[in-house]
Parts: structure tokens; C-alpha cells; sequence
């Protein structure tokens, strides 16, 4: 369920994207590139979990 949700929700709006995607690489080698706008979504989600990650509070033993 979770991924279904997070194709179609983006951290970034398409303006925001459209400032980002000339410093994207654009030539491809190898495999075909994915959806660059899904790759940067899911690098903002890690850093989002991550910083909610080091915001709690340290349980004691």
C-alpha cells in the first residue's frame, strides 16, 4: 500500500522540479534512466526519516 500511495505523492512541486532538472544528468549510458522527479522524491523521504530519526528522544536502558 505504501508504495501505490508514494508514486503519485511528491515532496517537491512541479515548479520546484522544473528549478532542479537542468542540473540533472541528461545522457544516458547503460540502463534506461528512471523517473528523475520519483529518485528525488525518494532521497527527500530518507533525509525526512532520518532527521525524524535523530529528533527522538534516546531510550534508556
Amino acid at each position: 500500500m505504501i508504495s501505490a500511495l508514494s508514486r503519485d505523492c511528491f515532496w517537491l512541486t512541479k515548479d520546484q522540479f522544473a528549478l532542479l532538472k537542468p542540473l540533472l544528468p541528461n545522457g544516458t549510458r547503460g540502463k534506461p534512466r528512471v523517473d528523475d522527479r520519483r529518485v528525488i522524491n525518494g532521497i527527500i523521504q530518507v533525509l525526512k526519516l532520518e532527521e525524524l530519526f535523530l529528533a527522538r528522544p534516546l531510550s534508556k536502558p
